[in-house]
């Protein structure tokens, strides 16, 4: 019975340690993609309650974490800064404040859980929920530097067209996308004076890439790259897509303006590069694209 009492006074008897925020989502990141720390960090505010002195000290830990969230440690921290890997004088404080950094750096893909967790020497105790998302390496795509199109959703089309004296050429493709995963659906067309015209189908699995760019003009410069698997007969199996096959179109870069980067926008029109006007051939390409994203706090690129 004794036992049960000193439990329940060290369970309510203590005061509370504010943390602000009680709670947060770091979003989803990439595993292990080298994203510098600053973006995938947070800053919490801790409040000691009344009656803390200059005696007691506060120790901050992480519960529940395999890893993958990390406390910013500094050897000799300024006044509002708490310390993390070892007691902290609580007196230094300034006015019974101070703060502590968590980065996200998840280690696997998966919903990540841990507890930030703060406990004086007094008993008086403070916790704030922390969860955030692993997901697959952002940058596997070695054509673009990071590939950031996991967050977007849209369409990306092309349309080509040549001729010359005997022969017309039509290509139209949409490449739907849903966070990243990308479905190609599309035609092609030869139409040829002395022959049947030829048709084909341009479907299946796509890959699309968003590549942002330093300009030192633009604040916002970005490319995107699509493609779709290769059609060359109706009788043949397409190939799978990969990045500067046939079917692969990119939007060239784009300077910033009225959309930010919640809403990737614009159509290109220019000669096609097959035309040869030498030889008799013509052509245009028209690219459009109209890519969405849900701003989320704390991810690359979000104001």
């Amino acid at each position: 019975m004794m036992r049960a009492t000193i439990v329940l006074l060290v369970l309510f008897g203590a005061a509370t340690i504010s943390i602000q925020p009680a709670r947060h989502d770091f979003g989803k990141w990439g595993v292990r993609d080298g994203t510098l720390e600053t973006d995938r960090s947070m800053t919490f505010r801790v409040s000691m309650p009344a009656g803390v002195g200059a005696g007691d000290t506060l120790l901050v830990s992480l519960v529940g974490n395999d890893g993958d969230f990390r406390l910013v440690e500094d050897r000799t921290p300024p006044p509002d800064r708490c310390d993390s890997d070892r007691p902290w004088p609580t007196a230094t404080t300034v006015r019974g404040v101070c703060n502590v950094d968590v980065v996200f750096e998840p280690q696997s893909p998966g919903i990540k859980v841990a507890t930030l967790f703060m406990l004086d020497s007094r008993g008086n105790r403070g916790m704030a929920d922390l969860t955030g998302e692993g997901v697959g390496a952002l940058c596997e795509m070695k054509v673009v530097p990071c590939n950031y199109a996991y967050l977007y959703s849209g369409r990306f089309s092309w349309k080509i067209d040549l001729q010359d004296a005997d022969t017309k050429t039509q290509t139209n493709v949409i490449v739907n996308v849903v966070k990243g995963a990308a479905v190609c659906s599309g035609t092609f067309v030869e139409t040829d004076a002395s022959a049947e015209p030829l048709h084909g189908t341009i479907s299946g699995s796509g890959l699309i890439g968003v590549e942002f760019l330093e300009d030192p003009m633009y604040p916002l410069a970005y490319r995107i790259i699509a493609s779709c698997p290769s059609t060359l007969l109706p009788d043949v199996p397409s190939q799978p897509a990969t990045l500067g096959n046939s079917n692969t179109m990119e939007s060239d870069r784009q300077p910033a303006s009225a959309v930010g980067v919640e809403q990737l926008t614009g159509t290109i029109n220019y000669p096609a590069p097959e035309s040869d006007p030498v030889n008799g051939v013509t052509g245009t390409v028209q690219v459009s694209w109209a890519l969405g994203r849900k701003c989320v706090p704390g991810t690359p690129f979000c104001p």
